[in-house]
């Protein structure tokens, strides 16, 4: 029996040991909610805060968004590929980008309950579309730590039967990453290197060397991010396609119908509450979509804008942009990689949202 006991007590130090590694150094700070607290508290007391890394921009946005005293009157919502969207680029003192990378519809539907639950009188809300939102094999899972407020949300759509369908999750994904293996190796790599949870730290700046989260929600990408040369740029958009299928363009072989209806249904509602609704499709590189158009199996990559579209029309919605660079006149020097545009590239974009409005605007600095 003692034998057997000291053989266990082994082959439990094996898990024991990476549960330990995996919480205390978290990396990716799922277990910790003091490093979003500050930068969160920087942010609403009007500082930028830089070196912003591996954070969890889910629980960022809830501390913004039920702690900050002001509460915008226009919202962006999307993923990282509409996060340098500010309010100069808006052109509205009362704005709050809310984008999270990787963000689907249930993160949008989840950001702006949030602001609901809050009280707060919102009179836009920007939604930048991305063609994998529509497609039920994209495969992201953060949008489970907000599940609480998706399913509130949902409960005002939709009777009990009518949510039967829905997909409701509980939020253990992220103590599933305390025996993750790889989440291990991060760990340790994370303690040899010996980065600190205190990094991020407050600026007036708005371009630095590191990441920087401005007052407005918006970012501004690091310098080596930001300032690569072209030939990297051009090097970063064929690497994302050497990867085939692309993230979150798995399996894409039809439109959700869920998703559709998801969207139409959240839009109904916000137009319900005589809230503005306005799409933003940003564009993807040249090669990106070069090669969308070449291969069969991205055949709905083209179809999900149709359908933006058409859902744009039938709803009286304003549309800006097109995941076709060449309809927005973008070349590859208006992009850092395959999925993200410059700044600058962005400013073409949201002038065909302001020709009716105010004149050209040009990219400042915050």
């Amino acid at each position: 029996m003692e034998k057997f006991l000291k053989k266990l007590s082994v082959y439990l130090m094996f898990p024991v040991l990476i549960i330990s590694i995996n919480y205390f150094a978290d990396p990716a700070n799922l277990f910790h909610e003091d490093y979003e607290s500050s930068i969160a508290h920087n942010l609403m007391k009007g500082y930028n805060v830089t070196n912003v890394y591996n954070h969890n921009e889910r629980l960022l946005q809830k501390k913004l968004i039920k702690n900050n005293p002001l509460c915008p009157e226009e919202i962006a919502l999307g993923s990282s590929r509409g996060m340098l969207l500010n309010k100069f680029i808006s052109q509205s003192p009362s704005f709050f980008n809310n984008s999270m990378s990787g963000s689907v519809l249930e993160d949008n539907i989840a950001i702006y309950e949030l602001y609901e639950q809050r009280g707060c009188p919102i009179k836009l809300v920007i939604i930048s579309l991305d063609p994998w939102i529509l497609n039920d094999n994209h495969g992201e899972k953060r949008w489970k730590s907000l599940e609480p407020e998706y399913n509130s949300f949902l409960s005002k759509l939709y009777t009990e039967r009518e949510t039967e369908g829905f997909m409701f999750f509980n939020n253990y994904e992220n103590y599933k990453q305390l025996l993750s293996f790889s989440y291990f190796k991060s760990s340790v790599r994370y303690l040899i290197k010996g980065i600190g949870r205190k990094d991020a730290k407050a600026t007036r700046l708005a371009e630095n060397n590191g990441l920087t989260r401005i007052t407005d929600g918006s970012v501004t990408w690091d310098a080596q991010y930001r300032d690569a040369p072209q030939a990297v740029v051009d090097r970063r958009a064929n690497d994302i396609i050497a990867v085939d299928p692309m993230e979150y363009l798995g399996r894409f072989d039809h439109l959700s119908v869920h998703y559709k209806n998801l969207l139409i249904n959240f839009v109904s509602y916000l137009q319900r509450k005589q809230i503005k609704v306005e799409f933003l499709l940003t564009p993807f590189h040249p090669v990106v979509y070069s090669n969308f158009m070449q291969k069969k199996h991205y055949r709905n990559v083209l179809a999900s804008e149709e359908f933006f579209k058409t859902l744009a029309r039938d709803k009286g919605i304003e549309i800006y942009g097109s995941f076709d660079p060449r309809k927005t006149d973008l070349v590859s020097s208006d992009f850092y990689d395959g999925l993200h545009c410059t700044a600058d590239g962005l400013v073409k974009i949201m002038n065909t949202r302001m020709i009716n409005r105010s004149k050209p605007i040009k990219k400042e600095i915050l």
